[in-house]
């Protein structure tokens, strides 16, 4: 649900609510009286909250950014993949090498729609049923050629390398579908706004309102979740996987 809204709308309603919760503990704080023995305690308390959201935002955040590379690396790998089978389509005839040119330049198409719709489901479930029925023609034509010259030594290698451009594009799918999920998102953003209130809450026993301090504290905290997001989001927001090696293929056609 989260990933059909963008990124940096959730962080500034997180730095909003941040604030907000900041302000509630400290209003909530003031009419508390504080000993050295209460400080003590709620020191403690407040030092493993926060304690508890850096564990949470730097786990989140590492997750983020590896599937970010694993995302890049697929990308690439995947525009390789196909370049190396356009390079094979000269094993064929000439007349089979032009049918089968003529499906990798709407495959490529096909591929670089796929990973651009990102978050647009009705998009990508479009080209990745294009993508499909493009890699079965080509593997029905690539088997009908092999079978009338069963001993061919060149097709096999044609065939191995649509193989690998078939097996990369399923990889491409999990890569780019495998999201944070909303409830690990949702619990951060509450450990987050607790932590938050009890911030305020000892602004508010030492009848100290930190209203800078506040504001940024909630500005930090907004940026880092929707850097995370932003992250865990291939073409969305302002961090974005770069196509350029299938964009290439395009062009080269």
């Amino acid at each position: 649900m989260l990933e059909h809204v963008h990124s940096y709308v959730i962080a500034l309603v997180v730095a909003v609510l941040c604030f907000l919760f900041i302000e509630a503990g400290f209003r909530s704080g003031r009419f508390r009286k504080a000993s050295a023995h209460s400080d003590a305690e709620f020191g403690v308390a407040q030092a493993a909250a926060f304690g508890l959201v850096a564990l949470l935002l730097g786990f989140s955040y590492s997750i983020a950014l590896s599937r970010f590379d694993d995302r890049r690396a697929v990308t690439v790998r995947e525009a390789n993949a196909i370049g190396t089978t356009i390079l094979r389509t000269d094993l064929f005839d000439k007349s089979t090498a032009i049918i089968m040119r003529g499906y990798l330049k709407r495959y490529i198409d096909a591929r670089v729609d796929f990973a651009e719709a990102d978050t647009d489901a009705t998009r990508q479930a479009r080209a990745a049923q294009l993508s499909d029925s493009l890699q079965r023609q080509m593997w029905d034509l690539a088997m009908s050629t092999s079978r009338r010259d069963e001993h061919s030594t060149m097709i096999p290698l044609f065939i191995a390398t649509l193989n690998e451009t078939i097996d990369i594009s399923t990889e491409q799918t999990a890569v780019l579908n495998a999201h944070i999920p909303d409830l690990v998102i949702a619990v951060l953003v509450f450990v987050i706004l607790v932590a938050c209130s009890m911030l305020g809450y000892g602004f508010g026993r030492e009848t100290f309102r930190a209203l800078i301090a506040s504001v940024v504290f909630s500005a930090m905290f907004g940026i880092v979740i929707g850097t995370i997001l932003d992250l865990d989001r291939p073409q969305q927001g302002l961090v974005r996987i770069p196509l350029d090696s299938l964009r290439a293929l395009q062009r080269s056609f």
